[in-house]
């Protein structure tokens, strides 16, 4: 763009009777675009499988950005890589971005921190015997006969602080016959009370069950 130049006075008038070389310039003005985008966190490690995340917390979670057309086309903007130890020592910690070339954030000022809510993660067993098992279901008109002496581990995971208080009288195993006909059948060993507990693993998964006429 070709821009006429002017001379001015401390008040701002145009100096008149003074020549000026050259009388014009060519002026570029970069047209800047803006938009604001999610912030991702980027750390350098995966969190210690003995830990479990309840909350990850970016503030501000969104930034806006400047900067050439190619802004438009950001979803998000990621920051750079933080070490998970510090986000585990500390309550909170202050990031920087990871910023595309020609890509400014808006506010140069303002500051972008991370905090990492974890609780710690434990597994748990507990030892149950097929006797112990609920039968549900069983149409009146049969009788189910199964080995009563079937050692059965309900491995169990979840925040530490919650499994440290549970126990077998929480989580109860059960057998459900809906449906079954009479003759062998392997049925599934289910649970209730699992709540917000997370089920690893039942050692067998099912029983044999003979289901006969009475």
């Amino acid at each position: 763009m070709i821009s006429q130049i002017r001379l001015l006075n401390e008040d701002g008038n145009d100096v008149v009777g003074v020549e000026k070389e050259p009388s014009s310039i060519d002026v570029n003005i970069p047209i800047l675009r803006s938009k604001e985008v999610e912030v991702n966190l980027v750390t350098d490690k995966e969190l210690p499988e003995e830990y479990e995340v309840k909350q990850i917390v970016v503030n501000p979670s969104k930034v806006k950005l400047k900067g050439d057309s190619s802004v438009l086309d950001l979803q998000s903007v990621s920051t750079k890589t933080i070490s998970m130890e510090e986000l585990l020592e500390k309550d909170e910690v202050k990031v920087k971005l990871d910023l595309p070339k020609g890509i400014e954030i808006i506010d140069s000022q303002e500051e972008i921190t991370v905090s990492l809510i974890v609780v710690e993660t434990i597994e748990k067993t507990l030892d149950y015997n097929s006797s112990e098992l609920e039968v549900r279901n069983l149409d009146s008109s049969l009788e189910a006969l199964y080995d009563e002496e079937i050692p059965i581990k309900v491995i169990i995971r979840g925040d530490k602080d919650k499994l440290d208080l549970v126990t077998k009288d929480n989580i109860s195993p059960y057998i459900d016959l809906k449906g079954l006909n009479k003759g062998n059948n392997n049925v599934d060993i289910q649970l209730v009370g699992l709540n917000d507990i997370t089920l690893k693993d039942i050692i067998p998964k099912w029983i044999n069950v003979q289901l006969d006429e009475k």
